[in-house]
């Protein structure tokens, strides 16, 4: 396979994804930053945001069902049937936990892994943007509560 200058990185799709209620979606969390010194970081799951309509690899290539594989919410509201669909496309954190368990039978220790994982990378990008900021190189410690 040649790589493009001008497209230095390739990407293959994921064409079995993991999906919630057979549709596409992202985790939105969110870390609060309350206090500079020490770094005080609050954290919160957030929600799972799904893409209108159930996920598919049928026609692809077809303009109309490329909103399939978004879960952008900038992208899916210039769809016609997003007003009708607005409220199905947030779903909280119990409700994908609980569709892991009944679904892909994941286990309690699973799904713990999973928020464990989250939180760790909401940490490390929390502590690359200390690194960048030059006026913070000083700060010795950063408390987190993460819930």
């Amino acid at each position: 396979m040649m790589i493009s200058i001008l497209c230095p990185l390739q990407k293959k799709y994921i064409e079995k994804p993991l999906l919630l209620d057979s549709r596409k979606f992202n985790i939105r969390c969110y870390a609060l930053n309350a206090k500079v010194n020490p770094y005080t970081v609050l954290f919160h799951h957030g929600y799972a945001r799904l893409s209108i309509f159930e996920y598919t690899l049928d026609d692809v290539e077809n303009e109309q069902n490329k909103i399939i594989h978004h879960t952008n919410n900038a992208i899916q509201k210039t769809h016609p049937k997003h007003k009708e669909k607005k409220e199905s496309l947030i779903g909280n954190m119990d409700h994908l936990e609980q569709y892991l368990n009944d679904f892909y039978h994941y286990q309690p220790d699973q799904i713990e892994s999973i928020r464990q994982q989250i939180k760790q990378i909401s940490r490390r990008l929390f502590k690359s943007w200390i690194k960048k900021d030059p006026s913070q190189r000083t700060i010795k410690r950063i408390r987190t509560f993460w819930t």
